[in-house]
């Protein structure tokens, strides 16, 4: 498709030797009884540059099953825990 990357020229996008940073308005109404108030809010967004090591391609992964999956092994690997009626409980795979 492309044989090079894609660079963005824009006053708004910064590209650094580790990451690429882009500032974005964000326009919203705030509506109060009956007045709207017009809001403004700025966001950047940093996305790295660093290829990484490994990477996997799951296809067919959707849906219940593979949500359910992923929630899983993610609760896990950070070592999750949250608050039940029973109890506090934590990902153990089980």
């Amino acid at each position: 498709f492309l044989s090079e990357g894609v660079r963005v020229s824009s006053p708004s996008v910064v590209y650094r030797d580790d990451c690429i940073e882009a500032e974005y308005e964000y326009h919203t109404v705030d509506v109060r009884g009956a007045e709207a108030v017009p809001r403004t809010e700025r966001l950047t967004f940093r996305t790295s540059t660093a290829v990484p090591k490994l990477g996997v391609m799951l296809v067919g992964w959707g849906g219940n099953n593979g949500t359910t999956a992923t929630a899983g092994v993610l609760a896990n690997r950070l070592a999750l825990s949250w608050a039940t009626r029973e109890g506090v409980r934590s990902a153990d795979y089980l």
